[in-house]
């Protein structure tokens, strides 16, 4: 049984969505027989919250993350062993969860296997039992595996609309707009593959009420399986259409086609190219546009999941925690750019890492907020270096003609439950048996000396 409390703050407004996202990854990866979870929001006078990179699902896997770690504990079984034994086969997917979700697609047992690999698990326990032998800071090992939910919800979509303008140039307008996810670059990727043209040849225009008539917006790792898919079916049906007018200006059949730098020719007939433009021209002439848009949506929304693995070393005598390793094994379907994934995945693991260790809201009894400024509200930086292993597997998503599944927001997710169960490893000796984000230096410290007075007491 789950049950998720939300303080919402003084205004209820989309902060009090968040705790349901809870729900939709509640079961996390695993074949559970019985579960039953239900949310509670709670209005206070605090300021109001508003959804942020993860937005519900980081707290869902948290939850059954530390349940499964904690199961592990008390059989004395390896955290691993536990979840491969406990993992949603393959075969059984898609998968319908006991709150509601339909899990699309992948490999979760592969995932672990990798991280675990990856991360060399077992030479870290054996320093850790070295360490446990002849004393210093403790190491611990932790795993985090998640599943998130990405698109928004099922029936939402996203608008594409791409057209061959009469110069031969091929204009792509999406209703995504970016903020840094680098759409301009993927969009043209995408369309440009289709007419086979680099990306630099495709016109691109978001954010421009003059020119693109529809948008539902960027959120919920929804931008490419939504926005990109929209892209590709509709410059599929614009180069369908322009083969049509190629054929007829070829004398040949449509099918007999091909398409190479921008140029339609006949297979096995060198020397019978066409351009683009020579191609609008003649469209222009006949009355056909050559044009397509769509308000793409899809059946179901799509759910990329992990493995990361996380050690770190706690001093004993400070609280401080030091992330010795940390491998994140990502399944977020088929990849069309692998850079723009990969800055994706490190902002959102850099994220995590913010929730894990450093951030939190703080108020003084009076209700008066004493983190307002970034000297008090802290986070990550890049001058803060991390030891990380990035590794993908592909499943790809059936829901749309990409295989894309959401990038965004993995390491907000993963991140969180991996170092924690990692800083509880390395306590657990010492009597720690739970605590709370943020795991700052002065909560660790002082956590460790609660734990040391209670068992002087006993």
């Amino acid at each position: 049984q789950l049950e998720f409390r939300g303080e919402i703050g003084a205004y209820p407004s989309t902060g009090s969505r968040i705790p349901f996202f809870s729900l939709a990854v509640a079961q996390g990866l695993y074949d559970i027989e019985y579960l039953q979870a239900r949310v509670r929001v709670a209005v206070t006078n605090r300021a109001p919250t508003g959804p942020y990179r993860g937005a519900g699902r980081p707290e869902g896997n948290i939850a059954i993350e530390r349940a499964v770690d904690e199961f592990a504990r008390r059989l004395g079984l390896h955290p691993e062993r536990v979840r491969q034994a406990n993992f949603i086969p393959s075969a059984a997917l898609p998968y319908r969860t006991h709150t509601g979700s339909l899990y699309d697609s992948g490999d979760y047992a592969a995932a672990l296997e990798l991280a675990v690999e990856t991360a060399q698990v077992e030479q870290w326990r054996q320093e850790q039992e070295r360490r446990r032998q002849v004393g210093g800071d403790p190491i611990g090992i932790g795993i985090g595996t998640f599943v998130e939910r990405a698109g928004g919800a099922v029936g939402m979509g996203e608008y594409g609309k791409v057209e061959l303008a009469p110069d031969g140039t091929v204009v792509v307008r999406t209703g995504s707009t970016s903020a840094g996810q680098a759409h301009r670059t993927v969009w043209s990727q995408i369309a440009g593959a289709v007419f086979d043209l680099s990306p630099d040849e495709i016109r691109f225009f978001a954010g421009d009420t003059a020119e693109v008539d529809q948008s539902v917006g960027s959120f919920g790792s929804r931008s490419l399986q939504l926005g990109g898919s929209a892209i590709f079916r509709t410059a599929t049906a614009v180069r369908e259409l322009a083969t049509k007018v190629a054929a007829e200006l070829l004398e040949a059949a449509a099918g007999d086609l091909e398409i190479s730098q921008g140029k339609f020719s006949v297979a096995g007939s060198p020397g019978s190219e066409i351009s683009l433009s020579e191609v609008a021209e003649r469209a222009a002439g006949l009355g056909v546009e050559l044009a397509a848009e769509e308000m793409y949506v899809p059946d179901n929304i799509t759910f990329p999941y992990g493995a990361y693995v996380a050690v770190v070393e706690v001093e004993l005598e400070t609280g401080e925690v030091n992330l010795l390793r940390l491998v994140a094994v990502d399944d977020c379907g088929v990849v069309v750019n692998p850079m723009v994934v990969e800055g994706q995945l490190h902002g959102s693991i850099m994220q995590g890492l913010g929730t894990a260790l450093l951030e939190a809201i703080q108020y003084d009894d009076d209700g008066q907020l004493l983190t307002g400024n970034l000297m008090s509200y802290l986070i990550p930086t890049a001058t803060q270096p991390f030891p990380l292993v990035s590794r993908r597997i592909v499943s790809p998503a059936p829901s749309n003609p990409l295989g894309a599944k959401g990038a965004g927001e993995a390491g907000c997710i993963g991140v969180p439950p991996a170092v924690l169960n990692a800083v509880l490893d390395a306590l657990h000796p010492y009597g720690v048996h739970s605590i709370d984000f943020p795991l700052t230096p002065a909560r660790v410290w002082e956590t460790i000396q609660t734990a040391r007075r209670e068992g002087a007491r006993r």
